[in-house]
């Protein structure tokens, strides 16, 4: 499990990764045929940071022991790679491997250390996914396009095979351009249609379930390819993850307020047009994370299709998969327009306000009885009326102020947490290019499916003293 290490107790650092690998080429010489490798899986996942690729190799065979801790991994070229290859479980047929490497890397060979025992190695197949592009994606119509980057692939369409799997299971991926009314068909036996294939880059086509007048929520979560090689060589297969795994260094939850205790929190000018969303944050890692605004996205569905029930008729157009979080200088615009304007309290008041102000420059061509009840309207009922429905607008304010996620958050190491409100988008949006007299175009969120966070570990320096400039 080590490519390379140092040696601390001289002081000086010395790497030994050449002296591992030549121990362990001898231990193949000396290995016996118990130990044997048959196959090597080499999953691929987008990393956080976009420099890096994580891999997951799934090494099949017989005689590995189920002592993880006697085995090591070394993997070829060496030029690359930036951790260690670590075994996370291991059975006397399966070992799981895991290592990252620069954004490009492509392992060529595996070789596992026994020890007591023996090594083995394995080619690996020049089978890989370096990149998945999503080209199209319509969840209304439920079809989608998508160009699957890598090496190995071939050039006969009817040697691959291509599985897409969506990250919710209930929905079927099938060859594209297959429609509902086609009641023979089993959907599930038709594979995604290649349409363009070379060794480097593969076009696929695809249709999913879809619904009428409701935007399905369909994301790909993984794309395997599977090539059958000539006669008497095993088939190969190399998958890649298309959504990042969560932040290890992150556990959160979070609870979506309804709308009553949102209007009760911040007001109404908020709870009618965001989705207050409370996002509890806690820390695994050993150094201080920071978590900014940008880098939180949620999963959301849209109402999707044409209402022709309405007049106007509307068209509800689907909107991205993801969806950013509004700033606080965003939310608070809403909460301020509430109170001092389109608000039901502001309009009661300012209206009162606007009767008094015209009563009272009229009441000397009305004679007494208009100005007595302007007098009351402005004062004993103004006040009565205020008592009743008190202003709660500060108490809202310092809610609002005190409890959002500020555009970045800290987060202390060692199980610090944070608990803070996120607010994404709740109301209509308008598309003003069209004509709204025949047809009008709005989005429209329905749920939060889920939210996606990644957080950034802070390398903290030795502090340092300015010189003054004499």
């Amino acid at each position: 499990m080590i490519i390379g290490v140092k040696q601390v107790s001289s002081g000086r650092s010395f790497p030994v990764t050449a002296l591992l690998f030549l121990v362990a080429m001898n231990l193949l010489a000396l290995n016996t045929d118990a130990q044997t490798i048959a196959c090597v899986k080499v999953l691929t996942e987008r990393s956080s940071a976009g420099d890096r690729t994580t891999f997951h190799l799934e090494i099949s065979g017989q005689e590995f022991g189920t002592d993880r801790d006697t085995l090591s991994v070394f993997v070829a070229p060496k030029t690359g790679l930036i951790s260690s290859a670590d075994v996370m479980s291991a059975s006397t047929t399966f070992v799981l491997v895991r290592f990252e490497a620069l954004k490009g890397f492509e392992p060529e060979t595996v070789i596992l250390v026994r020890r007591g025992v023996g090594a083995s190695s394995f080619d690996l197949q020049p089978l890989l996914i370096t990149g998945v592009e999503l080209l199209l994606l319509d969840r209304e119509k439920g079809v989608g396009r998508i160009a699957i980057e890598g090496r190995g692939f071939g050039h006969e369409e009817n040697n691959v095979r291509v599985v897409i799997v969506p990250r919710n299971l209930a929905l079927n991926v099938y060859a594209a351009h297959i429609h509902e009314e086609d009641e023979d068909v089993d959907e599930s036996n038709i594979w995604p249609s290649i349409k363009e294939i070379s060794d480097h880059l593969i076009i696929v086509e695809f249709s999913f379930t879809h619904s009428d007048f409701y935007s399905q929520p369909f994301r790909i979560a993984r794309v395997v390819v599977r090539v059958a090689r000539a006669q008497g060589q095993a088939s190969s297969s190399a998958s890649y993850e298309t959504i990042p795994r969560r932040d290890r260094n992150l556990t959160y939850r979070y609870s979506i307020l309804s709308t009553e205790q949102a209007k009760a929190r911040f007001g109404a000018g908020i709870a009618n047009n965001f989705y207050a969303v409370e996002l509890s944050v806690v820390s695994n890692s050993r150094r201080k994370m920071l978590v900014p605004l940008a880098s939180i996205q949620a999963e959301v569905e849209w109402v999707s299709g044409l209402d022709e029930t309405s007049k106007p008729a509307k068209f509800y157009e689907e909107g991205p998969i993801t969806v950013s979080p509004i700033p606080l200088a965003g939310v608070t615009s809403f909460f301020s327009d509430d109170r001092k304007a389109t608000g039901k309290r502001a309009r009661f008041f300012n209206f009162l306000q606007g009767l008094t102000t015209v009563g009272s420059a009229i009441q000397t061509f009305f004679g007494p009885g208009l100005a007595q009840a302007v007098s009351i309207a402005g004062g004993g009922f103004r006040q009565g009326v205020q008592k009743v429905f008190p202003d709660m607008s500060e108490e809202q304010l310092a809610n609002l102020t005190s409890q959002s996620f500020e555009s970045v958050e800290t987060i202390s190491p060692n199980g610090g947490s944070i608990n803070k409100v996120i607010f994404i988008q709740r109301g209509r949006e308008i598309i003003e290019s069209y004509d709204k007299k025949e047809l009008r175009v709005e989005r429209l969120i329905t749920n939060i499916l889920g939210l996606e966070i990644i957080g950034f570990e802070v390398i903290e320096s030795e502090a340092r003293t300015a010189t003054p400039e004499e």
